[in-house]
């Protein structure tokens, strides 16, 4: 089946659970979760982050020389699986079936209530740590806008779209 834009299947992939590096301060992974999190509330108290950060990762992106199955090692679905092993509860780590950018596999998106919204290509399974660096700076722009010589070349390369906050959308369109 071909799936147009509007017609994408939305169902969650669940990563297997995996070993925690010992920095983070956890031994095993429960793969009952899928998402890390932490509200945003202690993380303002904290002084960390503005907003709650989430990354949302494309499981479906397949590089072109991929086969189509099995969908679990694609390497969308291999980098989700490197994010939630390394990623720690300053971020969500969120899988989605397809972010309809198809040519520029692996797609990622960094997303919190009031910034701005990037998405971001080109990305292979061992960027995993390049990521999670860039969405502490991300976390850290209180408007979402990483200025641009603190941006890894990654994100300067790879930028495919930036959107608006919701609230400003809203706020403009009265």
């Amino acid at each position: 089946m071909i799936h147009e834009p509007g017609n994408l299947p939305s169902a969650g992939y669940h990563a297997t659970g995996g070993v925690l590096p010992e920095r983070f301060g956890v031994e095993r992974f429960d793969s009952r979760i899928s998402e890390l999190s932490l509200s945003a509330p202690a993380l303002e108290k904290a002084g960390c982050m503005t907003a709650e950060t989430t990354i949302h990762i494309c499981v479906t992106c397949r590089a072109a020389d991929e086969p189509l199955e099995p969908k679990a090692e694609r390497a969308g679905a291999r980098l989700h699986a490197a994010l939630s092993a390394i990623a720690d509860d300053r971020v969500r780590v969120k899988p989605v079936e397809c972010l309809s950018v198809c040519k520029r596999p692996c797609t990622i998106g960094f997303a919190a209530a009031g910034k701005w919204t990037y998405i971001y290509g080109d990305f292979t399974p061992d960027s995993a740590p390049a990521i999670l660096a860039a969405a502490e700076l991300y976390a850290h722009a209180p408007d979402g806008l990483i200025p641009w010589k603190q941006r890894p070349d990654s994100l300067k390369k790879g930028v495919i779209a930036r959107i608006p906050p919701l609230s400003a959308d809203l706020e403009h369109s009265a």
